[in-house]
């Protein structure tokens, strides 16, 4: 029986509620090619009330933006180039702008370059365990991020639109803001000289509210991705920064219950992995918490967590739990992440388990700790 079902259509309905917004278009830079001008752009999610390709709309917030943000009067026709940094789960989206603009090749392209968060905050770590973490071929995954930021400049300084028109370059996640701003800084960041201080005044000021700390970290990863890699370049963010960073308390990434080692070895000797990437760790309680977040957590307290429900798809699998009050969680429906195919993060699990599940009437229990994990990959049960 699939129990999350209304909260599955809920959720939807929540994640599909972002709209073109007048207020999250903005010019970022220029740049001539030929006898005709490349443009930049950074927005939200351009669909109307009406799950529609908002086609006038993105043409005239561009241009009001481009007049009164950078002083350009776009031509009376340009080509419209689309790059779409959402999650592939956001495919309802997606799907609006590709179709149309597949439908009017005249009009514009569209791309899909989804964009995936850091969680550790470079900052905080040692050089030396930065350098070994930027080594390894897998880190950037697949995303390639520092590619795509390579990319964007290159087309930006050498595309050529059909018909000899201008081009506007229009890069987008959901809401316009975290992947939003993760280009648009790092671009800023690497061909606009700007400094990490700088980057998050603007993408606050743009959004209304500080950037994701996630998004963050993407955008200092890069930083120190150039540093190390493409000398002179020297990452904005000055030794004092990274010392007064290092002397601070453990950044927190999230909180949860942690499965401890006997009852992990239960939990997958019950439900067997089915993919490669093998979790059965942990139960998330918040992620990013707030310093309320971390007063109330029960620091250290063991709690038994029993399976009520078992869910698995082509990418995942993860069991639903309860932890019968024992200890608070912000997410809808609390599990554990038990597998994941290669390339699927486990955070997917909050996608499998909102769009159902089968119930599990009397399910084992096991045991985990509360804790926090941090930034260098360790776990802590005090509150520091």
């Amino acid at each position: 029986m699939k129990v999350a079902l209304v909260l599955a259509l809920c959720f939807l309905a929540a994640v599909s509620a972002n709209f073109i917004d007048k207020d999250r278009i903005h010019f970022i830079t220029s740049v001539p090619v030929g006898s005709k001008t490349n443009h930049l752009f950074r927005g939200n999610m351009p669909k109307d009330q009406n799950n529609q390709f908002a086609l006038d709309d993105l043409q005239g917030f561009i241009r009001e933006a481009a007049q009164s943000e950078g002083n350009i009067a776009l031509p009376d026709r340009f080509y419209l180039y689309v790059i779409n940094l959402m999650s592939l789960y956001n495919k309802n989206d997606t799907d609006i702008e590709q179709n149309f603009l597949e439908q009017n090749p005249s009009v514009g392209k569209f791309v899909q370059w989804s964009l995936y968060h850091r969680y550790v905050d470079p900052v905080s770590l040692p050089d030396e365990q930065r350098r070994s973490m930027l080594e390894n071929v897998d880190f950037w995954g697949k995303d390639d991020f520092p590619a795509r930021v390579e990319l964007l400049h290159h087309m930006l300084n050498n595309f050529v639109a059909p018909d000899g028109l201008d081009t506007v370059f229009y890069f987008h996640c959901e809401s316009g803001c975290d992947r939003t701003g993760e280009i648009s800084g790092a671009y800023m960041l690497a061909f606009m000289n700007k400094t990490m201080d700088e980057i998050t005044a603007v993408n606050t000021k743009l959004c209304g509210r500080p950037p994701n700390p996630s998004a963050t970290y993407c955008i200092e990863w890069f930083c120190f991705w150039r540093q190390y890699n493409m000398a002179p370049f020297h990452c904005p963010i000055s030794q004092a920064e990274v010392e007064v960073e290092v002397e601070r308390t453990p950044k927190i990434i999230y909180l949860a219950a942690f499965v401890t080692p006997e009852s992990k070895a239960q939990l997958l000797d019950h439900y067997a992995p089915v993919f490669p990437k093998v979790y059965g760790d942990h139960m998330t309680i918040a992620f990013s918490p707030s310093q309320d977040d971390l007063d109330n957590l029960p620091w250290g307290k063991t709690v038994n967590l029993t399976v009520t429900g078992y869910a698995a798809d082509d990418k995942a699998q993860a069991v639903v739990v309860d932890a019968a009050g024992q200890v608070w969680s912000k997410n809808p429906i609390t599990h554990v992440s038990l597998s994941t195919a290669q390339g699927v993060s486990p955070v997917y699990s909050n996608d499998l388990v909102a769009h159902g599940y089968d119930a599990v009437e009397n399910g084992i229990t096991f045991q985990a700790r509360v804790g926090a994990y941090v930034a260098g990959g360790s776990i802590i049960y005090e509150q520091p």
